[in-house]
């Protein structure tokens, strides 16, 4: 009876150790740092593109589409690497061309806008440069944004 008893509490012993052996990232730091951000930068993003009319600045606004998601892509970038995500760089850039697609479509059903191939091809640009990334980590004082 003793031995069923100890196979019984070995088993159940297995799954629980104290100390797990993959460190597992705190809940807060997660959605403060990482997912917030996230989810703010593309809640602006919808409500940008559900305007009706963009201003004039001056010059074409498809050259903005460049900036806007290298800093997408920049912001999935730190999520997958904080989560030790395999391939980060190539989850960020995919993630964000999606989202690009995605909003390419969304815009041409918003009267005054247009959906544009053009602006996507930019939407791929803005999340390509984040290879850009890869090759400025080498630098010391860069590798701490990701930390």
């Amino acid at each position: 009876m003793g031995v069923k008893r100890q196979e019984k509490e070995f088993l159940l012993d297995l799954g629980s150790s104290p100390e797990p052996s993959v460190k597992q990232p705190a809940k807060i730091g997660l959605w403060l740092g990482y997912v917030l951000p996230l989810v703010v930068l593309l809640a602006l993003m919808v409500f940008i593109s559900s305007q009706h009319r963009m201003p004039s600045l001056g010059f074409d606004l498809s050259y903005l589409h460049i900036v806007e998601y290298f800093i997408l892509s920049v912001t999935f970038l730190r999520l997958f690497s904080y989560l030790k995500a395999p391939a980060p760089y190539i989850m960020a850039i995919l993630f964000t061309i999606l989202v690009g697609g995605f909003d390419e479509v969304y815009q041409g059903f918003v009267p005054g806008r247009t959906k544009s191939i053009i602006d996507f091809f930019f939407d791929i640009g803005g999340a390509l440069l984040v290879f850009v990334l890869k090759l400025l980590r080498r630098f010391a004082f860069f590798d701490k944004f990701f930390e």
